[in-house]
C-alpha cells in the first residue's frame, strides 16, 4: 500500500506540474478568418473536437479554441498544422508575476537616482508631447487599486467612452471601459492587487503632489489592463492597447490613446520562444503601430540563452528585455548576453500598495517598469522628432535603441547582457537629443499694443513643463509686476494685464528660467 501511495502521488504531482496552461484551450492564428461557428466546419476532422471558436484579437485573425476532449489536444494540434490556413498553434499557458517578496521597508526610492531620475526632471517631468498630446502607458498585470491616491490623478481616461451609460460607445468590444479593462471580466472593474499598484506607482505615482512617492514620471497617462494570467488573455489586452493606438494614429489624435508602450512584469520560465509564436508576434504587432515593450525575465539566476524563458527570449526588435539589480549594480534576476537587453535596478525598491500605503517591491517586476516608464518621460522632450506622428514604428526603434545604447557601463554586466549596462535617464535622454532640434524655446512672440494705454498682451513660448518667472520693471528700475509659472503643456502663454493705473514711460519685460533669459520693451502712454 505504501509503495502504491507513493507511486499515486508522484503521478499526481507530474500531472499537476504539466497543467501550466489551461485544459481545453488552444490559441490559434490564421491567414484568413476563420468561421465563427464550429458547427459549420464539421466537415473538417480536427474541427469535431472543437466546441468554440471566440476571437482574441481578430485584426490578426488570432482565436482561441475550446476542445471537447482535453486528451485529444496533441492530435488536435497535429491536424491544425495540417491545414494551409494556420499559422501558429500554441496551449494556453499560465503566466507568473515575477516580483521577488520581500519583508524590509525602505522610505527612500534608491533606484531614482541609481538611473539619474533627478537629472532628467530639470529638463521634463513627463505627461505630454511637444504639442500637448497626453502620454500613455498600457500596465497588463493581473489588478490594480485604481482608488490609490497617488495613481487617480494620472489615470488614463478612455475619451470614446461615457461614464456608467453600460453601452459600447467607441465600439472595441468592452463596456464602460473607461481607465482600462479587466479583460476576463469585459469591464474596468479591477481586482484589487498588489503586484500591478506597484508597477503602476513606479511608473507614474503622481510627483510632486506632498502624497506618497514620485514616478519616474511625475504626471503621465496609466492605461490599466488586467488579465486572468493566460496567455490568450495577454494578447488581448495587448490587441486593447494595439488599438487604442492605431486608432489614435489613423485619426492623427483626434480619437483612441498615444499608447507608446506596455509593461509585462509577469511570464513563464525555461521555455522557449518558438513556442509561443503569437505571443511574441503581438510584440511586432503592437511595435509597428509605435509601442515598445518593456518586459521582464525570469528572476532566478540563470543563463535564459539557454533555459529559455518567455517574454524575454521574443526576439521582436520593439522589445526592452529588463533583468534586474541590487544597488550595487549586482545582478539579481537572470541573465543572457543575447536576450538581456539592460539592467534596472528592481533591489529593494519602494512604491504604491493596496489602500494608500507604501512598502517596499523588487525583482525584475520592479525593474522593467523603470523601462517603460523611461519611454514615456522620453516622449515629452521639447525635441522637434515628437512634433508629429509620422512613421511611429521607426521613432519606437529609435527610443528603443537610445535606451538600451546608452545605458550606464557596468564591468559586471559586461558578457552577462546585451548592453552590459545599468539604465541611465540622462544617457538616454542626450542618446535621442544628438542631432535632434529643441522646440519651444524660450522667447517672446509679440507685445500687443505696443504703446499701450490700459491693457498690455504678453504672448510668449517657453520649454514645455518649464518654470519660469516673469518680471517687469519701469524706466527708474523698480519692480512693478512679478509670477512665476510652469508652462504645463502648452505651445504659446498668454499674459493679459490691465496697466491702466501705471504710469506712463518705458517698461521693460524679462521672462528667465533656470538656463535663459530673455526680454522685451514696451511703452506706456
Amino acid at each position: 500500500m505504501k509503495n502504491l501511495t507513493t507511486i499515486f502521488f508522484l503521478l499526481f504531482g507530474l500531472y499537476s506540474f504539466a497543467q501550466d496552461y489551461a485544459p481545453n484551450h488552444l490559441m490559434v492564428q490564421s491567414i484568413s478568418k476563420i468561421e465563427q461557428e464550429a458547427t459549420t466546419l464539421r466537415s473538417n476532422l480536427y474541427f469535431q473536437n472543437i466546441s468554440s471558436i471566440k476571437p482574441i484579437f481578430a485584426k490578426k485573425n488570432i482565436y482561441l479554441l475550446t476542445l471537447i476532449d482535453n486528451a485529444a489536444m496533441e492530435s488536435t494540434i497535429e491536424s491544425l498544422y495540417g491545414d494551409p490556413n494556420i499559422i501558429h498553434v500554441s496551449k494556453d499557458y499560465y503566466v507568473e508575476s515575477r516580483e521577488t517578496p520581500n519583508d524590509e521597508f525602505y522610505a527612500l526610492q534608491d533606484g531614482l537616482d541609481i538611473i539619474n531620475a533627478p537629472e532628467f526632471w530639470e529638463k521634463s517631468t513627463g505627461g505630454t508631447t511637444v504639442n500637448g498630446d497626453d502620454i500613455v502607458v498600457a500596465i497588463i498585470d493581473d489588478g490594480y487599486d485604481a482608488l490609490h491616491e497617488d495613481l487617480i490623478p494620472n489615470l488614463w481616461i478612455n475619451p470614446g467612452e461615457i461614464d456608467g451609460d453600460n453601452i459600447d460607445n467607441d465600439n472595441n468590444g468592452f463596456i464602460d471601459d473607461i481607465v482600462g479593462v479587466n479583460i476576463s471580466a469585459e469591464t474596468d472593474d479591477h481586482i484589487k492587487l498588489s503586484h500591478g499598484t506597484s508597477v503602476a506607482g513606479i511608473i507614474g505615482a503622481k510627483g510632486d503632489n506632498n502624497t506618497g512617492i514620485s514616478g519616474i514620471n511625475w504626471n503621465v497617462k496609466i492605461m490599466l489592463i488586467s488579465t486572468g494570467g493566460l496567455v490568450s488573455d495577454i494578447v488581448k489586452a495587448y490587441g486593447y492597447a494595439e488599438d487604442q493606438r492605431r486608432l489614435y494614429n489613423d485619426t492623427n489624435g483626434a480619437e483612441g490613446a498615444f499608447v507608446v508602450a506596455s509593461n509585462s512584469s509577469f511570464g513563464i520560465d525555461d521555455v522557449q520562444a518558438s513556442d509561443f509564436p503569437i505571443w511574441c508576434g503581438m510584440f511586432d504587432s503592437m511595435g509597428e503601430e509605435g509601442i515598445i515593450s518593456a518586459v521582464s525575465t525570469s528572476n532566478s539566476s540563470k543563463n535564459i540563452d539557454i533555459t529559455g524563458d518567455m517574454p524575454s527570449t521574443c526576439t521582436s526588435p520593439y522589445i526592452i528585455a529588463v533583468t534586474s539589480t541590487d544597488a550595487a549594480d549586482v545582478i539579481q534576476g537572470a541573465f543572457g548576453p543575447t536576450h538581456i537587453d539592460i539592467a534596472a535596478p528592481g533591489d529593494e525598491m519602494f512604491s504604491c500598495k493596496l489602500n494608500n500605503d507604501y512598502s517596499s517591491f523588487g525583482g525584475t517586476s520592479a525593474a522593467a517598469p523603470m523601462v517603460a516608464g523611461t519611454v514615456a518621460l522620453l516622449y515629452s522632450l521639447n525635441l522637434d522628432l515628437f512634433t508629429d506622428n509620422d512613421d511611429p514604428a521607426q521613432k519606437a526603434l529609435l527610443l528603443r535603441n537610445a535606451i538600451v545604447n546608452s545605458s550606464r557601463s557596468v564591468n559586471g554586466l559586461n558578457g552577462s547582457i546585451a548592453s552590459g549596462g545599468v539604465l541611465d535617464l540622462v544617457g538616454a535622454c542626450n542618446e535621442i537629443s544628438e542631432g535632434a532640434t529643441p522646440v519651444n524655446v524660450l522667447s517672446f512672440s509679440t507685445i500687443v499694443p505696443n504703446p499701450v494705454s490700459n491693457n498690455l498682451v504678453l504672448k510668449y513660448t517657453v520649454p514645455l513643463n518649464e518654470k519660469y518667472e516673469l518680471f517687469i520693471h519701469n524706466a527708474l528700475g523698480q519692480l512693478v509686476y512679478i509670477t512665476e509659472e510652469i508652462n504645463n503643456g502648452t505651445s504659446e502663454e498668454i499674459l493679459n494685464l490691465d496697466i491702466d493705473s501705471w504710469t506712463a514711460g518705458y517698461y521693460a519685460v524679462t521672462i528667465q528660467t533656470s538656463d535663459e533669459k530673455v526680454g522685451m520693451d514696451f511703452i506706456k502712454i
